[in-house]
Parts: structure tokens; C-alpha cells; sequence
């Protein structure tokens, strides 16, 4: 199972006693806390039925499912006779999201364990029909939530075995800003007579409210190849070359998702007082924004493109390749 791409199922066992009275056996110099903990367990004694469940156990699962992100389904295991009873309540008309109970009694081997059992390879085969609502919905919450919120970078996993890289589309005014100011290399001499080449490289992640998509890797991407080729201009499918690409290659640190305003004090932070502002100012209300560092000068400026995502994402996000597809 890929990192970020789980969902979760709970079941939740409800094994209450007959008689609790019998398993206590307290004595206390407090009268009254005596008589508040007796009519605790008569008010529940009265309340619950042994060999079923309560209206309260499914509220229950609901809240399960609403407050533990990445749920999609939340049951009940009750003691029940009738292993063959089960109760299941789907959210919409597919099997998942889902609330409900299965009667599984102890001390009876095979007692509603067969049901339980085909329900979840139900569930298997659910997750695997990429056609269901939930299939889909889970592909673009999944990328959501790997994303960066304003209050947590997404840090770059380094331990991961998989290697990815950005080729991003950078402005060209920002691109001579940054080579006029020495945050880029001009040449492989430049490259080598100075140690730190650091910038920012940022895209839009919401304009006027609009939410702009980026693919589901971009925030996993350890290197960036840019480019002062329009992205719009490229039709990105298996076999196209981008001919323009920069012949170096940074590594990314973090990737943060920040307002217009911050994105203006970053920038201040790393450029400083004369930092870079836009000719024709910031449009979006939030960006993307990842400190990258040049790390590696190359041969070559091309690099092929082999994601088939690629083709579908908004044409103001980077395109994300394996690294090892290229240069």
C-alpha cells in the first residue's frame, strides 16, 4: 500500500455483562459516592439490551467515521444469537462509507465469524474497483492531505526508495532575478567557484478561489529542473521532450503552502530588502512555495516525460517525473 493511499475500518467490540453488581465489591466510608456509582449501573443495567446494541453504539461509529480522518467505515460486534443478523447502513448506494453491527458471539467458533469474514473481503474487492465514488474520492483526498498546510511544511522523504523530480515553469523576470542576484548558476564555472545556489520556486494553489490541482507525487519530489518554457506551451505526453530545461538540477527541502503576504515575507527573508516582487505584482491568494538548492550541474537540458498524469494537472503546476526517466 502506497504512503498516504489507507483507509481505515473499525470495528468496535460491545461485550457488556449481565450483571455488573456481582464483579463489585467496594466498600467506602462515602455514602453518597457509594449511591452515585450504584445508580450509575442501574440507569445502565436498564438502559442497554445484552444481546443486541444500542441506537448510542452506532451514533457512535458516525462519530468514528466524521472525526478519524481517512475512515470509511465504522461497526459494531455485538454478542448476538442470530449469527446470520447483521445490520449494515451504507452512506450512499455503495458499500462504503458505511456504519453498522455484526452479531459475532463468544464461546461459538463459527458464530457470525463466516459473515463478518465475506464482508471484508467485500471490502477488499471494493477498494480495488477504481469505477466506485469512493476510489476516486480517496485519489484526490489522498492528494490533499499529503499536501502542506499553512501551519506544517511538507518535509521531503529521503528514506523513500522512490526518487521524484519537478520541472517547473519559472517566469522569466524571476529567472534573470535570480541569476543577476547569484542564486543561480550562469555557467558550470559559476557552478563550481561557489557553494550555495538557493532560491525559492513557487505556483499557484488558489486564485480567486479556485483550487488549482497539482499531481499526487508533488509534494514527495526531492529535485527540481526548471524552465522559462510556458508549461501551457507543452503538450506533456509519453515520448515529449522538453528542449528548454536548465542543465541543473536542485535538491528540494520542504514544500509549504503560504498566503500571498508570506510569500512576500519569504522571499524578503532569503533576498533580502531588494527582493524580487512581480512586474505585474502576485495574483494568486495562495502559492506553493519549496526552498530548493542547485546541487548537481548537468550535460544536457532534456529530459523525457513519462507520467501519464502529467497530461491532466493544471498547466501553472510542475510536472513531476520519476528522476531516473531522464538526465
Amino acid at each position: 500500500m502506497k504512503s498516504g493511499e489507507v483507509s481505515y475500518i473499525h470495528f468496535d467490540a460491545k461485550y457488556r455483562l449481565q450483571d455488573l453488581t456481582q464483579f463489585i465489591n467496594r466498600k467506602s466510608n462515602n455514602d453518597e459516592l457509594l449511591e452515585s456509582e450504584e445508580k450509575e449501573i442501574t440507569e445502565e443495567k436498564a438502559s442497554e439490551t445484552i444481546n443486541s446494541y444500542k441506537r448510542g453504539d452506532l451514533l457512535k461509529m458516525h462519530t468514528y467515521n466524521d472525526a478519524i480522518r481517512r475512515t470509511i467505515g465504522s461497526y459494531v460486534l455485538y454478542p448476538g444469537e442470530n449469527a446470520d443478523k447483521t445490520h449494515k447502513f451504507n452512506v450512499y448506494d455503495e458499500i462504503m462509507p458505511g456504519v453498522g453491527a455484526f452479531a459475532i458471539r463468544p464461546g461459538y467458533k463459527d458464530l457470525g465469524q463466516k459473515v463478518l469474514a465475506d464482508f471484508i473481503r467485500e471490502i477488499i474487492d471494493f477498494k480495488t474497483n477504481q469505477s466506485a465514488r469512493q476510489y476516486r474520492k480517496d485519489y484526490f483526498e489522498n492528494m490533499v492531505i499529503q499536501s502542506p498546510s499553512e501551519s506544517n511544511p511538507a518535509k521531503i522523504d529521503n528514506e523513500s526508495k522512490f526518487e521524484y523530480q519537478m520541472i517547473g515553469f519559472v517566469r522569466d523576470e524571476y529567472f534573470s532575478f535570480l541569476q543577476e542576484n547569484g542564486h543561480l548558476p550562469t555557467s558550470l564555472e559559476d557552478f563550481t567557484s561557489k557553494k550555495d545556489f538557493e532560491f525559492y520556486f513557487y505556483f499557484y494553489a488558489i486564485k480567486n478561489g479556485k483550487v488549482y490541482t497539482i499531481h499526487k507525487e508533488t509534494t514527495k519530489a526531492k529535485y527540481l529542473r526548471i524552465t522559462t518554457t510556458d508549461l501551457r506551451d507543452c503538450k506533456v505526453e509519453f515520448g515529449y521532450k522538453f528542449q528548454h530545461l536548465e542543465p541543473w538540477e536542485a535538491e528540494v527541502d520542504s514544500i509549504e503552502l503560504v498566503s500571498k503576504e508570506a510569500l512576500k515575507e519569504k522571499l524578503v527573508s532569503l533576498y533580502g530588502e531588494n527582493s524580487f516582487t512581480p512586474e505585474n505584482g502576485f495574483h494568486a491568494d495562495y502559492y506553493y512555495l519549496a526552498k530548493a538548492k542547485v546541487t548537481r550541474y548537468l550535460k544536457s537540458g532534456i529530459i523525457a516525460i513519462t507520467v501519464d498524469e502529467n497530461e491532466d494537472i493544471s498547466a501553472y503546476s510542475p510536472k513531476v517525473i520519476p528522476r531516473n526517466c531522464g538526465l
